[in-house]
């Protein structure tokens, strides 16, 4: 006979307070994505992914929450965040993001 363990009373707190944080994560990054200029949008997704990715491993590491587990972890997370923020770099033209910032010489 297998014995499943029940998940803790935690659990289902746990997931609300996962779910907040994507969509408030999420909506601001379409937020920022949105006001960005055209030529900015992928940078700027790209370091707030990057950002994001960091500030949730220095809780978790703080927190000690463990690297394995039967259910997503946090370092689960920090990964996918971390993995966006590349392919978004990745994807990034250096030239139109650099003509944006280049100012002209005289008008």
């Amino acid at each position: 006979m297998i014995h499943r363990r029940s998940p803790p009373r935690s659990a289902g707190r746990s997931r609300l307070i996962l779910a907040v944080l994507g969509a408030v994560v999420a909506g601001s990054t379409a937020l920022a994505a949105a006001l960005a200029p055209p030529p900015l949008v992928l940078p700027v997704v790209s370091v707030l992914s990057v950002a994001v990715a960091a500030l949730i491993a220095a809780v978790a590491w703080a927190a000690g929450v463990r690297w394995q587990g039967e259910e997503i972890t946090a370092w689960d997370v920090v990964g996918a965040f971390t993995l966006v923020g590349c392919a978004a770099a990745m994807l990034t033209q250096n030239e139109p993001a650099l003509e944006y910032f280049i100012a002209p010489k005289s008008r």
